[in-house]
């Protein structure tokens, strides 16, 4: 783990009122931290930059569930009722998005097509146990690779149409601009992920939603596609601060009976050992989680993630969230992800083959051609 203590990263990294946000976040994760927010940062905050960090790290809900139990007469009313109207629009959202979910499951179900549905809705009930508590975009699907067709059919009914396809996923949008990601792969071609999905389907879990039980991942699973999620971010430069929540808020319903063995044995199968660590660290950089002695052990041991972890903190705090960070770190980062050689190796060649195309086409997008 990195040299610096948590309290050192945030006092040195973080504004006041980023580090109230993270404190709403330990508030509802960790059951032992009990501070009042008036004892720490009251007489620093800023209030409305307060509810800017909320909103741009999709943490609304879940300061406003912790403010909102904070005594009445130091947080302002107009403070409380933005929090508040910003909460009841995204719980409508998100109501809406799960009522097209349950509509989907069944159709899937009809045609026998195995789907597994993640992040959203199903993390919403299962780890933060509040629908309304966990902020979400879109629904995420993950099928086979043999029942595409089908799916984008089953999906077309519902009124979606496509907007995008990747080698991992196509994304579809609604007329009331809902959006939805159906994945026969959990990651692009720069962070190849080798979770099968018959492994997936044989682990899975079920969440009652509606007299619906929906399949989604077991916990162990779900941990190393969120830190999958967190590392890919981390390298595009558009990590916040709710994906890290994502992986304090399982642990923390989880911890009991999560098979730590089993993760770090799946993930040395996978070669996704890295991104499990660095994943873990960012968390517990930021939110202080508990670990068990043996994921601590292997963090000490991983030289190279506290170099990462205080590139991603410095560019979390600076808010460079969607703003590219320099080729050279982003090249170190993604080589210190990869698992063997010749990952690196194969990697930094397609890296480089990509980035230069990318270049070569924002060029020309700003470079009208001549119709001389």
């Amino acid at each position: 783990m990195p040299k610096l203590s948590v309290p050192d990263i945030h006092s040195q990294y973080l504004c006041p009122e980023l580090q109230a946000v993270l404190w709403c976040a330990k508030i509802k994760f960790q059951k032992a931290f009990s501070y009042r927010l008036t004892d720490i940062f009251l007489p620093s905050l800023n209030w409305d930059k307060l509810l800017y960090y909320a909103q741009v790290h999709a943490l609304t809900p879940l300061v406003h569930e912790v403010i909102a139990s904070q005594p009445q007469s130091v947080i302002p009313i107009n403070i409380l009722k933005a929090l508040a109207e910003r909460r009841r629009a995204i719980a409508y959202h998100n109501l809406q998005c799960t009522h097209d979910l349950l509509l989907l499951h069944k159709e899937f179900k009809k045609q026998s097509i195995r789907v597994i549905s993640y992040k959203g809705p199903l993390l919403a009930i299962s780890s933060y146990g509040n629908l309304s508590l966990r902020e979400f975009g879109d629904l995420d699907l993950l099928i086979d690779k043999r029942d595409i067709k089908k799916s984008v059919d089953i999906i077309a009914a519902k009124g979606y149409r496509i907007t995008s396809r990747y080698s991992w996923e196509i994304t579809f949008t609604k007329e009331d601009k809902k959006e939805l990601d159906l994945h026969y792969s959990l990651s692009p071609w720069t962070f190849p992920v080798s979770l099968f999905f018959d492994c997936l389907w044989e682990h899975a879990h079920r969440v009652r939603i509606a007299d619906e039980d929906i399949v989604t991942f077991c916990p162990e699973h779900n941990l190393m596609v969120l830190c999958v999620q967190v590392s890919k971010d981390a390298w595009e430069d558009r990590l916040t601060l709710n994906k890290l929540c994502d992986i304090a808020a399982l642990l923390s319903v989880s911890h009991q009976q999560f098979n730590w063995f089993y993760v770090l044995h799946e993930a040395a199968l996978c070669r996704l050992s890295r991104i499990l660590y660095f994943g873990l660290a960012l968390t517990k950089a930021f939110l202080d989680i508990k670990l068990p002695a043996l994921i601590l052990k292997e963090l000490r041991q991983q030289s190279w993630i506290e170099k990462g972890v205080l590139q991603t903190v410095y560019r979390v705090a600076a808010l460079k969230i969607g703003k590219k960070s320099g080729f050279f770190h982003r090249m170190q980062l993604h080589f210190f992800l990869q698992e063997s050689l010749l990952g690196k190796a194969s990697q930094v060649g397609m890296l480089l083959t990509r980035l230069k195309w990318e270049q070569k086409k924002i060029i020309h997008e700003k470079i009208p051609y001549s119709k001389n």
